[in-house]
């Protein structure tokens, strides 16, 4: 995931970080439509958009978890 981020600009991830708040699992159509509209071409950035929700998905998860075993621990 940080590997994705370094090579977008500030806006490209703010626009990013938006619409995983709106959508969390993008179709391919979609990915492929933020390629189109940030004019990168080849299936590396669409790989690369891919796995930037995937691992904002994963990153998110854990936090819950991380959270409901400290709330446990802590009962």
């Amino acid at each position: 995931m940080r590997k994705v981020e370094q090579m977008l600009t500030n806006e490209q991830l703010q626009y990013l970080n938006e619409y995983y708040l709106m959508k969390k699992k993008p179709t391919i159509n979609e990915v492929l439509l933020i390629c189109n509209e940030w004019n990168v071409k080849g299936i590396g950035w669409l790989v690369d958009i891919e796995n930037w929700f995937f691992g904002h998905r994963a990153l998110e998860l854990e936090i819950q978890q991380r959270l409901r075993l400290a709330r446990k621990a802590a009962a």
